[in-house]
């Protein structure tokens, strides 16, 4: 098994370690199920099938970042994840 080095988040506070293929594949990548993508900030720990479930862990637990901004006039709402974006658009 390689060991992949993502870039670190955008807070300096936190670096991601992975491990794995690197190919973007699920469970079949994976056939054991082992979680394989692992939050190395200290004190957590935290284990992920998928890259993108960690950086998702990342922005909202440990860096806050909220990159998704409404695009609506006025509207100074941002959000952590593009779902969350999506659905308040709704209420526009």
């Amino acid at each position: 098994m390689e060991v992949i080095q993502e870039p670190p988040p955008v807070s300096s506070t936190s670096s991601t370690t992975t491990t794995g293929t690197g190919n973007g594949n699920t469970d079949s990548a994976n056939p054991k199920g082992k979680r394989s993508y692992v939050c190395s900030v200290e004190g957590c720990g935290k284990c992920f099938h998928r890259g993108e479930h960690l950086k998702r862990h990342i922005r909202s637990i440990h860096t806050h970042d909220k990159p998704f901004k409404c695009t609506y006039p006025e509207c100074d709402k941002n959000f952590n994840r593009h779902d969350n974006l999506l659905q308040h658009l709704k209420v526009h």
